[in-house]
């Protein structure tokens, strides 16, 4: 239990103290608990963050000009941004050995692992969406193709256990040469 004295002492103190009075002070203290700003809304990010998350979104919806893609592309850039901060925050630590910066380091492991699940589960639901036709996106062809390659069709026939001429790396037999699923015969 405090004493009538420290009672009267805290009170005097508290008079003193009253935070800051200026527009900058008040913006600096309302700052203080922010570590990294992961996890802050959009409205709280910097106007410099702001711009990479808009840019993101513009780059998006460019990609996805749905109307119903909206909130699905906004989720999308947020995600793709605090996933490259996390990326950023975590690279000056690969270069510490304490168990501090290791602690942090798994931590933000962990924080990009669930930022690039969310980025994958994104482009499942945006890829799932109906594909607009070209005039309602003013292109006449949005996905160019490349014109067919001459030397492809005048290659001799490749054995199955040779590397796959697509560059993947695979064997043939278990790349290009695989046969499709229609014309595969029938097991017995």
């Amino acid at each position: 239990m405090a004493t009538p004295a420290q009672l009267a002492a805290n009170a005097a103190n508290a008079r003193l103290s009253t935070g800051p009075r200026t527009d900058e002070g008040k913006q600096t203290v309302a700052r203080n608990a922010i570590r990294h700003g992961l996890f802050t809304c959009l409205e709280r990010l910097c106007s410099t963050d702001q711009a990479l998350v808009d840019y993101a979104y513009q780059s998006f919806r460019r990609a996805y000009p749905q109307p119903e893609a909206e909130l699905w592309v906004r989720e999308l850039a947020l995600a793709w941004f605090r996933r490259d901060r996390v990326r950023a925050l975590a690279a000056p630590l690969y270069a510490c050995d304490d168990a501090g910066s290791l602690s942090l380091l798994d931590r933000f492991h962990r924080w990009e692992r669930g930022f690039t699940r969310d980025i994958d589960k994104l482009f499942q639901l945006l890829n799932s969406l109906p594909q607009p036709a070209p005039a309602e996106t003013g292109e006449t062809n949005p996905i160019p193709t490349p014109p067919p390659d001459p030397s492809a069709a005048a290659a001799p026939p490749q054995s199955l256990n040779s590397p796959c001429r697509c560059g993947s790396g695979l064997k043939f037999k278990r790349c290009c040469g695989r046969p499709s699923p229609r014309s595969a015969p029938p097991r017995a």
